[in-house]
């Protein structure tokens, strides 16, 4: 799980990344980012009644994009604010691919630090 410093929360940020921010697409989610400020990076997910309508279809996906954003948010610059929308690709997916396209996608944004 996430720690609540990670976590975007607020109606506004999620408009405001969705809105002000750039996105990168990959056959299993959208990747809005937006940079300001120099916070630690927050993340936040977006997985819609058209995904599925099946909740625990929704909430596996959800599991999905919050585990393998845990696992690579220490890589991600400060000041980041991103939303993870899903596809319905990712009802099918597994752990590894998402992983994967996670690290292209914020490879692909621009936004993973130098080391």
């Amino acid at each position: 799980m996430l720690p609540p410093t990670s976590r975007l929360r607020a109606k506004q940020e999620f408009a405001q990344v969705l809105e002000r921010g750039m996105i990168v697409q990959t056959p299993l989610f959208g990747l809005a980012y937006l940079k300001q400020g120099d916070d630690a990076p927050r993340f936040g997910f977006i997985v819609s009644n058209k995904i599925s309508k099946k909740a625990h279809e929704r909430n596996r996906a959800k599991r999905l994009l919050r585990e393998t954003t845990r696992r690579v948010i220490e890589k991600i610059e400060k000041g980041t604010l991103s939303v993870l929308l899903a596809k319905r690709a990712l009802l099918h997916a597994s752990y590894e691919e998402v992983y994967t396209q996670l690290n292209l996608a914020l490879q692909r944004a621009g936004v993973l630090r130098e080391k």
